[in-house]
């Protein structure tokens, strides 16, 4: 079955049935749930079977990055389980044949070889203290049962203490590279399966070169702690521009050729709105920006560069639920720079207030901040009951928000500390204002995409937290033109940026 065919079965069935169903917030949570669960791009009519992605001398690459946090970590949790199960099945098959016995095996899990499973990032999927992850208590589990059926775990990280210890424990082999936090190499020294010596430890690990690592080996015959230099990276890496050497190959030339390939260009060709204020036209608005007639006599600005950038936009397609019965389809535009919803208004692009403000708490957070600005002045009683926050936790997440200065509090009550101009209903007809603009398709290099700050996985989690009875069924993406300058006035510099659909300046900030 599909998650089509369940959110078919859901609406339709007995689930929604007067006397025999739920109550029609119940299905609508479901429901909700199931429409998440499809946007995340995990789940098929058919899976690919482990075999497929484990194979002898193979290595297979499974890339979440694009996944919210947690949702990548339910499928590494999944992966590690299904490893974990099927070696030990291997294994007791290899057993029972040399005893003479065998078979009542299913054949997939009788070929999967012993596995290295390879996580980099892993503080955020076994994370230290009380937090637990979808991943966690699977790769604990693959952690302290995989050695006898030979599952192996190589992870990397940047923060040694943000791990869970019940991991560390297990290490056999340590390898560190440079740290700088004390927290991080007090970790480093507690865990180091050999005698770390003291001319190896505290400072020296925060002055190690680039390329130079202390490695720890519990192995019986080389139990000792080994400085090593490890050879210059040879792949590209998405942080920073670096240069690929071709006289260095990792195993052939036509590996690193393939690497610095560029898309060709109908894979660069995006959904674009489409462009009205021309260079020239752009060019006239940075240089008179902020001055009146006079300034610009007495003070004229020159555009020192001026060149054309593509916002994305996240197209939030939602349908709207009346009861448990579906109502409207709706869209709504949410602009990644800004982190604001985006409207167009007479002619003009105009953004929303409050919105980046939440985007990046917790859902708790954010239930938080959505309930105070819906109802301003409520008391902790309120937010426990009406908002429905565990009053084990409402304490801690209140005082974080107050020190960010996000909230206040006036006599037991609590405001919104920020500006809020938001549409606090999903069937708003401005949300879809940015439907009237012209579009097309532009080719788009990866240089001209513009800095964003907010990403695409969080857009379901946020319009669900600020609207109750939506689906988020979609987020697409569209790219909006924008002129990014360097303006001089005397001996000062200054940075701009310019809608090109209606002129608007968005920022204007001066340059250190």
């Amino acid at each position: 079955y599909t998650i089509d065919d369940i959110i078919s079965v859901i609406e339709e069935g007995e689930f929604v049935d007067r006397e025999k169903g739920f109550k029609k917030e119940t299905v609508r949570a479901v429901l909700s749930r199931f429409y998440a669960a499809k946007s995340w791009g995990v789940f098929g009519k058919q899976g690919t079977p482990l075999s497929e992605l484990i194979k002898p001398g193979k290595i297979s690459v499974l890339d979440v990055s694009f996944l919210e946090e947690n949702v990548g970590a339910l499928v590494i949790g999944i992966m590690a389980r299904r490893i974990l199960q099927a070696r030990k099945v291997a294994t007791r098959y290899a057993a029972s044949k040399v005893l003479g016995g065998g078979g009542g095996v299913p054949e997939e899990d009788m070929n999967i070889p012993p596995t290295w499973l390879v996580i980099d990032e892993a503080h955020t999927l076994i994370p230290s203290g009380n937090r637990k992850t979808p991943a966690t208590d699977a790769l604990v589990e693959y952690v302290k049962q995989g050695r006898r059926p030979g599952c192996s775990l190589l992870f990397a990280t940047q923060q040694p203490s943000a791990i869970d210890p019940k991991v560390l424990s297990q290490l056999d082999i340590l390898i560190v590279h440079k740290l700088v936090f004390s927290e991080d190499v007090k970790a480093v020294e507690k865990r180091m399966p050999t005698i770390l010596p003291k001319e190896l430890g505290g400072v020296r690990l925060r002055r190690l070169p680039v390329g130079v690592a202390v490695l720890g080996d519990r192995e019986d015959a080389t139990s000792r702690t080994f400085l090593v230099r490890i050879r210059p990276r040879k792949s590209q890496h998405e942080g920073r521009e670096m240069k690929v050497d071709e006289t260095e190959t990792v195993s052939s030339k036509e590996e690193v050729v393939d690497v610095k390939k560029e898309a060709s260009p109908e894979e660069n060709k995006k959904r674009t709105f489409v462009l009205n204020i021309t260079e020239d036209k752009a060019i006239k608005i940075a240089s008179s920006h902020g001055l009146n007639i006079l300034q610009r006599f007495v003070s004229p600005s020159s555009v020192e560069s001026i060149e054309l950038k593509f916002v994305p936009v996240w197209e939030v397609e939602y349908t709207v639920f009346e009861g448990t019965k579906p109502k409207e389809k709706r869209v709504a535009y949410i602009d990644s720079y800004e982190g604001e919803f985006i409207h167009y208004i007479d002619g003009r692009v105009v953004f929303s207030k409050g919105l980046k403000h939440i985007y990046k708490l917790s859902d708790t957070q954010r239930k938080i901040m959505v309930f105070l600005i819906k109802n301003p002045g409520s008391t902790m009683s309120e937010l426990i009951t009406k908002a429905r926050i565990l009053s084990s936790s409402i304490e801690k997440e209140v005082e974080s928000l107050k020190s960010s200065n996000l909230i206040r509090e006036e006599s037991g009550r609590y405001y919104p500390n920020i500006e809020v101009d938001l549409p606090l209903s999903p069937e708003i007809d401005l949300l879809s204002s940015m439907a009237e603009v012209r579009q097309g398709t532009t080719q788009i290099e990866r240089d001209e995409v513009y800095k964003y700050n907010y990403d695409k996985e969080r857009v379901p989690s946020v319009v669900r937290s600020l609207w109750e009875g939506i689906a988020v069924r979609d987020v697409k993406e569209i790219n909006r033109p924008v002129w990014v300058g360097v303006v001089v006035r005397g001996n000062k510099r200054y940075r701009i940026v310019i809608d090109a659909i209606s002129g608007v300046v968005e920022s204007f900030v001066r340059l250190i």
